[in-house]
């Protein structure tokens, strides 16, 4: 009975402790997207310890699909320079490998790789919002859309 009552408490923390957060950025078109893509993380290589997600976004035209890319800055999101992690609100999200790539007759670049561990979880959509602006004359309501990334530990 003890366990029981154990392993109960032990879930109702677990599942109070992964709450979803979510994080809104203006998209530069004023059109629909077509299809939002999966996040990814990115680091920045200047070596700040600076950490985003990326997604990009589709829009159809008539004849052509044209593609945006979106940085989302999260808060609490991080690259840790001495392990080799992304860190989320200091849980590790992803661990970074970089490798020295050697190149006949120029000079050698690192190659950086992202893998991630499955502890935190990012996901994407876009979402229309229906915006009043007052011009001073008159009130026009127009549609913007946004791209929300929701993340969870």
């Amino acid at each position: 009975m003890k366990a029981i009552i154990l392993l109960a408490f032990m879930l109702s923390t677990l599942v109070a402790s992964a709450t979803e957060q979510s994080v809104s950025v203006q998209l530069s078109e004023n059109e629909s997207p077509f299809h939002v893509y999966a996040p990814e993380l990115k680091i920045d290589t200047n070596k700040l310890g600076r950490a985003w997600v990326e997604v990009e976004v589709s829009y159809e035209e008539i004849e052509d699909m044209y593609y945006e890319t979106v940085k989302v800055k999260v808060p609490g999101l991080s690259h840790n320079m001495e392990t080799g992690e992304i860190l989320l609100n200091g849980v590790s999200c992803a661990n970074v490998e970089q490798r020295l790539r050697r190149r006949l007759f120029r000079s050698p670049v690192y190659k950086t790789k992202i893998i991630e561990t499955g502890a935190c979880t990012f996901d994407a959509k876009a979402v229309a919002k229906e915006v009043t602006v007052d011009t001073g004359f008159y009130l026009r309501t127009f549609t913007k859309y946004f791209l929300e990334v929701e993340y969870s530990l």
